[in-house]
């Protein structure tokens, strides 16, 4: 999927390639694994991706916080499921 501007999408395919090999090697495959409070896998493509869309939205009047809050709701919900399911398909191969 292609970013909010052109201009973003090298930044955001870059984040999104890192973050499907972390999750893939990392997450899924490691049930082990702990990761810290707070840990943001890939941060510094996620941070230049960040950067870039958020001048993108400023220029339509987009309140940032607003959306950030909402995001970050979705993605409590997305990892909570995430974990459901990665402890689901651990338990059927045990």
């Amino acid at each position: 999927m292609n970013s909010i501007n052109v201009k973003c999408n090298k930044a955001k395919w870059a984040y999104d390639e890192c973050f499907n090999e972390w999750f893939r090697k990392d997450f899924i495959v490691d049930k082990q694994k702990k990761f810290p409070e707070g840990y943001v896998p890939c941060e510094k493509l996620l941070q230049t991706y960040k950067a870039c869309t958020q001048d993108e939205l400023s220029k339509f009047g987009t309140d940032i916080n607003q959306t950030r809050e909402a995001v970050l709701e979705a993605r409590a919900s997305d990892v909570k499921e995430a974990e459901e399911r990665r402890a689901k398909f651990f338990q059927k191969k045990e």
